[in-house]
């Protein structure tokens, strides 16, 4: 069984655990009633693994619910279906990360800030790779293991095409423009990338000046999730050297949707975004 939460499998555990309180039944009850532990009930009720469906019909006889209420459980049953979505995790990836990469296939917008490097939806093969082996480092990944990274990358930024494209607003710090990754063929080929990429409708790319001075977060990338369900709120995932953390609490994230707001207000516009990198481009050309 999954692991890993997902949107579909909270919805569907969250109503299953509105059915039980309902019905005055405790975690052990159900677990003694279908014969099976507490700790699976809970991980049911909290989103990290589907009950298979003659389970979930005995809990709905066993909580006596009525025929609108089996149709509802059953419904979101069906629609959170392990399979739904095939993810492919980077190795070693945190618990973070992962509720992260998950949320991604089921979000509708995600906006995005990156002070360091290019947003890794919007990197080349060659940058991802670049980023991955850093010159003289100790740390520096296997060949193998770097290859996986790039193909999982790669993978994800199909979300930005097709039927119901991902709607990404991206900001990254001038610097990133600037620094050259993976040296300048690299760097070029990454550049015009973002410029051919920035044409699309669902994908803006918008560059924060260094005479802004500070803005927003500037300790690492901050993601947030935005879904198309009212029902569902935002969440973010804030990056940082010790593996990232995955937010969900309102509040918190609140603060960063704020961020966005001001980011949006002092960044240049689509089109100085697009003169800058051409500049930036035909000077690395010029090298």
């Amino acid at each position: 069984m999954a692991n890993t939460q997902t949107r579909r499998r909270r919805k569907l555990g969250a109503y299953l655990q509105e059915l039980r309180k309902r019905a005055n039944l405790t975690p052990e009850d159900v677990g003694a009633f279908l014969d099976i532990s507490r700790p699976t009930i809970n991980r049911v009720e909290s989103g990290h693994t589907r009950c298979r469906r003659a389970e979930l019909q005995a809990m709905l006889g066993y909580y006596q619910v009525a025929e609108q209420e089996r149709a509802k459980a059953l419904s979101l049953w069906d629609d959170a279906k392990d399979d739904a979505t095939k993810i492919r995790f980077p190795a070693r990836s945190s618990s973070a990360f992962r509720n992260f990469l998950q949320a991604e296939t089921e979000a509708t917008t995600l906006d995005v800030l990156d002070p360091y490097l290019v947003s890794g939806l919007l990197q080349t093969a060659d940058y991802a790779r670049a980023v991955q082996l850093p010159t003289a480092s100790p740390y520096a990944e296997k060949p193998a293991e770097v290859e996986r990274y790039v193909a999982s990358r790669l993978n994800r930024q199909h979300r930005l095409s097709g039927a119901n494209p991902l709607r990404l607003r991206a900001f990254l710090d001038e610097g990133v423009i600037r620094r050259i990754v993976g040296g300048s063929a690299v760097m070029i080929e990454q550049l015009v990338r973002l410029l051919e990429i920035g044409t699309h409708d669902n994908i803006q790319i918008r560059v924060i000046p260094v005479s802004v001075g500070a803005y927003g977060t500037m300790s690492g990338g901050v993601t947030v999730v935005g879904f198309d369900d009212l029902e569902d709120p935002y969440a973010a995932y804030l990056e940082h050297a010790g593996g990232g953390a995955w937010v969900e609490d309102a509040e918190a994230t609140q603060r960063y949707v704020h961020m966005f707001n001001g980011l949006d207000a002092v960044a240049l516009s689509e089109s100085a975004t697009a003169e800058l990198i051409r500049h930036q481009t035909r000077a690395l050309e010029g090298l």
